[in-house]
């Protein structure tokens, strides 16, 4: 029990010592072997459906020659063998291939999700030494608005990927509507946009929140909606705010106010490349995270 408990702390003093950049190539490392595992399942998966097939030809023959009862009882196993390769195997090399995708993923990745004004993004900016103009915060109201990917990279650029009226339509305008019970559902973006939203009937304090949001986006759909066309687009740095945030703090001769931003209403998301100002870490890493 002694010599227990000695190795247990020995490895735990190991991994206090170890560097930040150890510890993400310990991890690495490890997600290496479980890749190179998974493709040995894959193989084996690959060999099960190459037997399988043979099986269904052989089988085939021999149903040639058999009659009565033996071929019925044939035929339902060429059935059940011709489900499993069509159905079943590729279900379980799909499941098998995503594995090992995401084994051999080079980056380390951190996935920050939580309610809003919950501090997802000052958090990311005390681990990744990065201020409001890579990842705009705000203490005061709800500032971050478009999913992002940060990705520590020597150059500092943004790409913006939009919905399309279809795909902003079905991802976020009709679930508000099958949530809050809303009828007529509208059957394009420019419907939703041109006509007035259902009543709601509900007085609940969640479903009210949600109805404002919907609101939202349905009265200022004039100040987004020319983005719903456009192709991926590149920005700097100084463009960062106008495509992630919800809000953005103006200068008025001597006084500032608070000017709302909807770009972000159109992103599906932004992958920003910049340094971390963070001590050495391994290269490239990646953080993750959605309002």
């Amino acid at each position: 029990m002694v010599s227990c408990c000695r190795k247990n702390d020995a490895a735990i003093t190991r991994s206090q010592q170890m560097t930040r950049a150890e510890k993400i190539n310990q991890i690495l490392q490890g997600r290496q072997k479980m890749a190179d595992r998974t493709e040995k399942t894959m193989e084996c998966v690959r060999s099960v459906a190459s037997a399988l097939d043979d099986c269904a030809a052989l089988l085939e023959k021999v149903i040639e020659i058999l009659e009565g009862e033996q071929r019925a009882k044939a035929e339902q196993l060429q059935r059940e063998l011709v489900r499993s390769i069509n159905e079943k195997i590729p279900k379980i090399h799909q499941g098998v291939s995503q594995l090992w995708l995401r084994f051999r993923r080079p980056t380390f990745n951190i996935g920050i999700i939580g309610n809003a004004r919950q501090g997802k993004s000052t958090f990311l900016q005390a681990i990744t030494g990065l201020t409001n103009d890579e990842i705009p915060a705000d203490e005061t109201d709800h500032c971050t608005g478009a999913p992002s990917v940060i990705i520590n990279d020597s150059k500092t650029y943004a790409d913006v990927e939009f919905y399309d009226e279809r795909s902003f339509l079905d991802e976020m305008i009709l679930p508000f509507y099958e949530k809050l019970g809303l009828t007529p559902r509208p059957a394009t973006f420019r419907s939703f946009a041109d006509n007035p939203l259902p009543a709601l009937q509900s007085t609940s304090a969640n479903y009210q929140q949600l109805w404002q949001k919907l609101k939202d986006r349905h009265e200022n759909s004039s100040a987004y909606q020319n983005l719903l066309r456009q192709p991926v687009k590149r920005i700097e740095r100084h463009e960062f705010i106008d495509y992630i945030a919800q809000q953005k703090q103006q200068k008025e001769g001597e006084s500032f106010y608070i000017e709302k931003i909807y770009n972000w209403i159109a992103v599906k998301m932004v992958t920003i490349h910049c340094p971390f100002n963070v001590p050495p870490v391994v290269s490239p890493s990646k953080a993750w995270f959605h309002l």
